[in-house]
């Protein structure tokens, strides 16, 4: 099979009722990428995986060439712009949330040791000032936004991309679900690149097993397993930060008691050193408990856990109707069914993490 081109796709016009900000994200997409190469292997691999599979070989040609040719390489360039902004969000988050209670610790050790009351506050100062620089540089880039936004035109061609390659046609061409919040700029950019694949054409009575077979296997059993594993790790990470920040509350707690009850006993002269380290205890591990609360709350965990949850019984009830199925209309009408709820809970994702911007502690 001939490689993907990457470099060929026509641009995207999306149109004179799109704003400056939405061409600008537009015009993002349209840019070369900065590894053309790294971009054709990309969407080579995913050509690869589907139509080189068992499943994948019993599909029309025809349809599959205009799939690697106008789907899979705005697919991928989209998923690597989103990739890219996700990196930088995690990051900063990231970083806020570690460097905020290790200024919590210089601040004690200026308070508890003298000789060090002036590099510890400047370690402290350094530190709040970096904190900030990272929250504007993140909100100035507009990482959180990006990301979201590519990933949701990611999604809508995932899912395009499996639908015409069944010969199916978007109930709503160019749309996504008022619930996915998807900006204009995406519904343009969609429309386009789904218009240079549209009209589909059905698939015959003869090649109805090879596309049930090819939905199962290379759509819906791939994203069950994406989102049960999502599902497990959410929640596994979810309880960790959990129990971590309910031990430094405890740390904390014990800290506060046992430095109240050495000063009563009248230790505190006869060995000062032990009360500087529960006075540190007692300063730094509720900074600590705070961060790993805050960094749970950004990465939203517990949340995600259910949600991936509830995604992959829905998609499992769908592949277990699609084999039920015994006519094109059906498969259609099915196919279009999982593709609306995989949009919908798209749409539930972004509602989740669309709040959680870097922010500065406090």
């Amino acid at each position: 099979m001939t490689e993907t081109s990457t470099q060929s796709l026509a641009p995207l016009e999306g149109g004179t009722h799109l704003g400056p900000r939405e061409m600008a994200r537009l015009q993002a997409l349209n840019r070369p990428p900065a590894s053309a190469a790294g971009l054709t292997r990309y969407a080579d691999n995913v050509a690869r995986d589907l139509f080189e599979s068992d499943e994948g070989v019993a599909l029309p040609r025809s349809t599959i060439r205009l799939v690697r040719e106008h789907l899979i390489p705005w697919y991928c360039h989209a998923s690597v712009l989103a990739k890219r902004h996700h990196r930088l969000y995690r990051w900063a988050g990231q970083a806020v949330w570690l460097l905020f209670p290790v200024a919590v610790a210089a601040v004690a050790l200026a308070v508890l040791i003298p000789a060090w009351t002036r590099p510890a506050f400047l370690v402290e100062l350094v530190l709040l000032l970096t904190i900030f620089c990272i929250v504007v540089v993140a909100d100035r880039v507009r990482s959180h936004e990006k990301w979201t936004e590519y990933r949701l035109l990611t999604e809508r061609l995932r899912a395009g991309i499996c639908l015409a390659a069944c010969g199916v046609e978007t109930e709503r061409p160019g749309a996504l679900p008022e619930e996915s919040g998807a900006s204009r700029w995406e519904l343009a950019a969609f429309e386009e690149i789904w218009g240079r694949v549209s009209p589909i054409r059905p698939p015959a009575a003869a090649d109805l097993p090879s596309v049930v077979a090819f939905a199962r296997r290379r759509w819906l059993e791939p994203q069950i397993e994406y989102h049960e594993g999502k599902a497990s790790t959410s929640l596994r990470w979810s309880r960790r930060l959990e129990r971590c920040g309910q031990a430094a509350f405890g740390l904390a707690v014990l800290a506060a008691t046992g430095h109240l009850w050495w000063n009563d006993a009248g230790h505190g002269a006869r060995v000062a050193s032990f009360e500087g380290v529960l006075t540190f205890g007692s300063i730094v591990l509720p900074g600590v408990g705070a961060a790993l609360g805050g960094f749970r709350a950004h990465r939203g965990y517990s949340r995600l856990a259910r949600r991936h949850g509830a995604a992959a019984a829905r998609l499992r009830e769908l592949r277990d109707r699609l084999d039920d199925t015994s006519s094109a209309g059906r498969v259609a009408s099915t196919l279009r069914e999982a593709e609306r709820g995989m949009l919908a809970e798209v749409g539930e994702w972004l509602q989740l993490v669309h709040p959680q911007r870097v922010e500065i502690p406090g």
